[in-house]
């Protein structure tokens, strides 16, 4: 039961890691959403199994996604907040991505 556990979350970290690259490329090239059956298309042509359902309880935790539902994933900041502190807009994205780097060196 253990090892199942161990290389679930390893997928389940795979997965993660692979949505956020996706959306930072869509968010980088100045989108603003992407449908959500698309992401899922994506994912599973990659070899990942998910479903829509899946993929929304998974990007609840995601930082640059503002809303999500069965049809449409909308991209921002979370962090939009951190702007109002004195934080610039270059600060906010720093911030994020040095949270994906220690995600990336847990793994």
């Amino acid at each position: 039961m253990r090892i199942y556990e161990l290389l679930f979350e390893d997928y389940n970290e795979d997965m993660k890691g692979e949505v956020i690259g996706q959306l930072l490329a869509i968010k980088a090239n100045h989108g603003d959403e992407i449908p959500t059956r698309l992401l899922v298309k994506n994912l599973n042509d990659m070899g990942f199994s998910c479903t829509v359902d899946s993929i929304v309880s998974l990007l609840t935790e995601v930082d640059i996604v503002t809303s999500v539902d069965s049809s449409v994933i909308k991209l921002g900041d979370k962090t939009d907040g951190a702007q109002q502190d004195g934080m610039s807009s270059q600060e906010s994205n720093d911030a994020v991505m040095d949270r994906m780097a220690q995600q990336g060196m847990k793994q």
